[in-house]
């Protein structure tokens, strides 16, 4: 039941290219089956177009395992890309060092297990998912680099996630790398949870950067209990209002408002540069006992919030601030890195009647304070507009 599939270079080292076009293969019968380049290289598998509108490859049951592999389909010129590569409704998909690329989202998966480790996922695109969409499967990601993948909308779908489309799906993502990808909700991960039971969401040491949507820039998570840790890292991710809709959350947007007892939980993690119109790091819909959102649990410096560009936002001590430099949290904040800096600290300004008569300084709308003074008080000229 074990076939082994190799693909050898050439014999001066360049990587060999395996031309493969064909419509559809479903395995199944609970084979085990590898694919890999020999002698540890790295061997790239074309996939042609073929016109079809159904996965290249149908798993349903055994396992599937590509191994320093590179699978690319067409490139997406005058929207011509290849179907999606693989379905997935049992067994095991698996991805070892290599790269998908070019697909009309690489991998959609009903069940079963995906598991993807130090593989690049990138110029994928699909209605939702650009890369991987699961729906009741179980997906593990150590180490992989998702990049400009789009998760396009259409009059059927909204188009959400990105990189990556997780609906009531067990969910690991350790490290790895989310860069430039776009969506209408969760510019790299969106997350669901429709059912009862709670999912294993565990987002550990990930870097988030320059994704983008019309909310949630980098993560969106709907009903669904989640923590993230490992010191994860999100950096100039943006939520952009569309038609004057969104704009929500430049990092993260979490919506738990009906779905009572479920929390976001932050242990650890900085945020940095990351903008839109409300929540510039975080931004939280609910209210009560139905929405938690838990941050530094078990360390009293574990997040780092540094100021974003948000009109209105929570500063670390959970104030809500119109613009500006926040509250006190900020105000120290400021005050220390200014000591950091060995700068004066800033003085506030003072407020109250000029205090020198004959300085010169322009007043808006009102001409120029020339100076002219009688009994300590200034007098305006009518006719030059003048003080």
């Amino acid at each position: 039941n074990d076939v082994t599939i190799e693909i050898k270079t050439s014999e001066d080292g360049l990587t060999h290219a395996l031309e493969a076009e064909f419509e559809s293969v479903t395995l199944s019968g609970g084979k085990n089956i590898t694919v890999k380049a020999a002698d540890g290289g790295n061997a790239v598998v074309r996939v042609q177009a073929t016109g079809i509108d159904k996965p290249y490859v149908t798993l349903g049951s055994g396992s599937l395992k590509f191994e320093g592999v590179t699978l690319q389909g067409t490139d997406g010129s005058e929207g011509n890309y290849s179907a999606t590569f693989a379905s997935v409704s049992g067994g095991t998909l698996e991805f070892t060092d290599g790269t998908v690329s070019g697909f009309a989202g690489a991998i959609t998966a009903s069940a079963g297990n995906i598991t993807a480790s130090g593989t690049t996922f990138s110029g994928n695109t699909a209605t939702n998912g650009g890369a991987i969409k699961a729906e009741g499967a179980t997906l593990t990601l150590t180490n992989c680099t998702f990049s400009g993948n789009e998760a396009k909308a259409t009059e059927a779908n909204t188009g959400l996630g990105g990189a990556i489309y997780a609906k009531d799906t067990q969910l690991s993502v350790s490290g790895g790398t989310f860069d430039g990808n776009t969506a209408t909700n969760g510019g790299a991960i969106y997350i669901e949870n429709t059912e009862s039971e709670d999912k294993n969401i565990a987002l550990n040491g990930g870097e988030y950067k320059q994704n983008e949507a019309t909310d949630g820039g980098a993560i969106y998570i709907k009903g669904a209990t989640a923590t993230i840790g490992g010191n994860s890292t999100f950096k100039s991710n943006s939520a952009k209002a569309s038609e004057g809709k969104g704009g929500l959350g430049g990092a993260i947007y979490v919506d738990n408002s009906s779905a009572e007892g479920k929390a976001l939980t932050v242990t650890s993690g900085e945020f940095t540069k990351n903008s839109a119109e409300q929540g510039g790091a975080i931004y939280f819909a609910g209210s009560g006992a139905t929405a938690q959102l838990v941050i530094g649990e078990g360390s009293e410096t574990a997040i780092q919030l540094q100021p974003s560009g948000a009109k209105r936002r929570r500063d670390i001590c959970g104030e809500r601030h119109d613009g500006g430099q926040g509250g006190d949290c900020f105000q120290q904040q400021r005050e220390e890195r200014h000591r950091r800096r060995n700068l004066p600290e800033r003085q506030p300004r003072k407020r109250g009647r000029l205090r020198q008569p004959h300085a010169q300084r322009e007043q808006r709308g009102h001409g120029r304070l020339q100076g002219r003074h009688r009994r300590g008080r200034f007098v305006y000229d009518h006719r030059q507009r003048h003080y």
